[in-house]
């Protein structure tokens, strides 16, 4: 997608103006790999599918993502240009054996109307393809797309029943399909922000406040005049 792109830290780089942004494809999103590569302890991981996951049999079959414990398989890779043998290869991080029971807690949190998280404390495997260390562990907190119960009914009336009208033709606009929406085309600002609440919320509602502190750290509090103070080297890590 081409995008109008700028830094608030500087107005007048050369650097800002239209760029053509686009994902990683196949190859890492998530940017998981890459923060790996760095040893970085704690990450946030915001998955950005475009299904819900209460309704999907086989994610192996469904997403790429699934190539971080070795199982993807043919169907989640037919659009891009290399095979699931060689995406597994290529991505591999994790266990196999910690792979089912982390989609079985997903689906049944979306299931019974949940937030879709998950904690996850995984020791890493070496991967010299995508140049990963192993040998250590690293602790994930993992969201995923949803439509979480409560916080469609708490929204007020109005916003709720456009959330469960059909998507329409044209554009894509809040509807039963949000936040499940493709990668392309024109989204409305109604729905953008919708998205960004819903994925918010998910974060903060998924998990419990201690867990969030422990991973995330208490904000220290400043006294009006100071300026921002330099994030701690062991700030957690962020892959969306």
């Amino acid at each position: 997608n081409a995008l109008p792109v700028w830094s608030p830290a500087d107005i007048a780089s050369k650097n800002n103006g239209l760029r053509v942004l686009e994902d990683g494809g196949p190859c890492d999103c998530c940017g998981l790999l890459a923060l790996l590569r760095r040893r970085a302890k704690r990450i946030f991981v915001q998955c950005c599918d475009g299904f819900d996951i209460a309704h999907i049999h086989d994610m192996g079959k469904a997403s790429w993502w699934t190539a971080y414990w070795g199982q993807a398989k043919e169907h989640s890779v037919e659009k891009y240009s290399m095979n699931a043998a060689d995406m597994n290869r290529l991505q591999q991080v994790f266990d196999a054996k910690y792979y089912e029971p982390f989609i079985h807690e997903l689906k049944k949190k979306a299931k019974a109307g949940l937030p879709v998280t998950a904690e996850l404390k995984l020791p890493v495997m070496e991967n010299r393809f995508c140049g990963v260390e192993g040998g250590w562990e690293v602790h994930l907190l993992w969201t995923m797309p949803c439509r979480p119960a409560a916080f469609i009914d708490a929204l007020p009336e109005a916003t709720k029943q456009r959330m469960l009208q059909d998507p329409g033709k044209n554009t894509i606009d809040v509807s039963n399909e949000t936040p499940f929406t493709a990668s392309f085309g024109s989204y409305t600002m109604d729905v953008t922000r919708m998205e960004i609440e819903l994925a918010a919320w998910t974060l903060l509602n998924g998990f419990p406040a201690t867990t969030l502190r422990d991973f995330f750290g208490s904000a220290t509090p400043r006294k009006k005049g100071e300026g921002e103070q330099e994030s701690p080297c062991n700030t957690p890590s962020t892959a969306a």
